[in-house]
C-alpha cells in the first residue's frame, strides 16, 4: 500500500495493491492497475466498484495504453472515481514500447485526457515522475520541466 498524505508518500508492503489512501485524515481509497496489480481490466474495476462502492483510482494512461488499453474511453467512462493522476508518457513503435518521454513528448493524449478529467470537475493530484531513462540523475530535471511546459496550457 501507498498512503498519500500532507508529507508524501509511504510504501508499508503489502503486496497485491500498488497505491491506497484510506478516508481518514482527508483521504480516499485509490487503487493502481492495468500494469502488474489485480486490476488488470476495465471489468475487474467494475466489479470491484460494484462490490465495493467508493474506490477511487490512480489514474497512469501510460501504462493503460502499454498494455493495450483504451485510457481515453475508461476516463470518458470512469473520470469521476480518479483520485490521482500520474503524469507520465510511453512510446510505443510496432507494438514495443521504446521510450517513457516527459509528458507531452509521446504517445498518450495529453489534451484530450486533461479536458475529460476536468469535465469531470477532476481537481486532484498530477504527480509527475520520471521513468525509463528520464529517472538517470540529470535527466530528471530536464524531465520534469518539459512535462510541466507540456501541460502548463491545462492548468487552472
Amino acid at each position: 500500500f501507498f498512503f498519500q498524505a500532507e508529507d508524501g508518500i509511504r510504501d508499508i508492503g503489502v503486496t497485491g495493491v500498488q497505491t491506497c489512501a484510506l478516508p481518514i485524515c482527508h483521504m480516499q481509497l485509490a487503487v493502481y492497475g492495468f500494469y502488474d496489480g489485480f486490476l488488470t481490466t476495465t471489468a475487474a474495476f467494475e466489479r470491484l466498484w460494484g462490490i465495493v462502492g467508493d474506490v477511487g483510482m490512480s489514474l497512469d494512461a501510460a501504462s493503460m495504453l502499454h498494455a493495450g488499453f483504451d485510457y481515453i474511453d475508461f476516463v470518458r467512462r470512469h473520470a469521476k472515481r480518479i483520485r490521482h493522476v500520474q503524469v507520465r508518457d510511453t512510446l510505443i513503435h510496432h507494438g514495443v514500447r521504446i521510450s517513457e518521454p516527459p509528458a507531452g513528448m509521446g504517445d498518450i493524449a495529453w489534451p484530450k485526457l486533461m479536458g475529460l478529467l476536468y469535465e469531470a470537475d477532476y481537481y486532484g493530484t498530477l504527480a509527475i515522475a520520471p521513468h525509463g531513462n528520464w529517472a538517470r540523475v540529470g535527466s530528471r530535471e530536464k524531465m520534469l520541466l518539459l512535462a510541466k511546459q507540456s501541460l502548463a496550457p491545462f492548468l487552472i
